[in-house]
Order: structure tokens, then sequence, then C-alpha cells
């Protein structure tokens, strides 16, 4: 039997593959086709300059049904869900559902905010944050907060 050996040099990456100026202005055209505008990108806000949350995070006096709602009912998530337009199912069934929600509605409504700080006060004032979330979104539905 005979063996074969394969030879083969190894050579770095020493610099990034380019695109040909052909392909750079057909990705640019695809993009003014499609939105005739500056693109928009994901961690932008949609609707122009950020605001604060309507209501602090232990702002419970202002609205007690909901904090007792949010303290005391387990399925509060799901009615949160619900009335965010999610699925029902959501509040109950998808891990994190706190922080997803919370994190929805701030992308949606231009909340200042971020993904870290949901993490943080989701995990450490949990029925704080979800009653939060809760006056938020009946503020929002009753005209009291921006949309």
């Amino acid at each position: 039997m005979s063996s074969v050996a394969m030879s083969f040099e190894w050579h770095p990456i020493t610099a990034q593959p380019r695109r040909s100026q052909e392909q750079v202005d057909m990705s640019q055209t695809s993009i003014d086709r499609q939105t005739n505008e500056t693109p928009l990108y994901p961690w932008t806000y949609p609707n122009g300059k950020r605001r604060l949350w309507s209501t602090g995070l232990f702002s419970c006096t202002k609205d007690t049904n909901t904090c007792l709602m949010g303290t005391f009912v387990p399925c509060h998530m799901c009615f949160i869900a619900s009335s965010m337009g999610e699925s029902l199912l959501a509040g109950a069934c998808v891990p994190f559902s706190n922080l997803i929600l919370r994190t929805l509605l701030r992308g949606r409504h231009n909340i200042e905010g971020s993904v870290m700080n949901d993490c943080v006060v989701t995990t450490l004032c949990p029925c704080c944050a979800q009653c939060q979330l809760a006056r938020e979104i009946k503020m929002i539905q009753d005209g009291d907060a921006l949309p």
C-alpha cells in the first residue's frame, strides 16, 4: 500500500475580502429602490426623539389595582402580552416574557433604556417592572402618555 502525502502551504489572512465597485453600486441601487431614503437600522428609534417612562419603577401608588394584580395574580403577564397585541400565552409560556415585553414596548414607543437595564430591572424587581409595564400600556391606551 502506498500512502499519499498531501502538502499545502499555510498563508495567514492579512486583509478583508473586497467587493468590486460594481457590486457596491448595485447594492446601493437596490437600497435606494426599496426605501428611497436612508435605510432604517434596527438600533435607531422609529418615531424620533426618545422619551422617559411615564411613571417610575416604584410608582405603585399611582395605580394600586395594577400593583396588586402584578404582585398577586400570576397570569397578569398574559393580559399584558394580550394588550400589546401578542399572544395571550406569551405571558405564561415564553421564558423571560417580562424582559421581552418590556424591551418590545420600549422599542415601539421610543422609551429610553437598554436591554441590559431591562434585564437588571426585571431580574431584581420583577413585580415592579411588570407593574410599570402595565401602567405604561394603560396610559398609552388612555392617551395619557405619548404613543
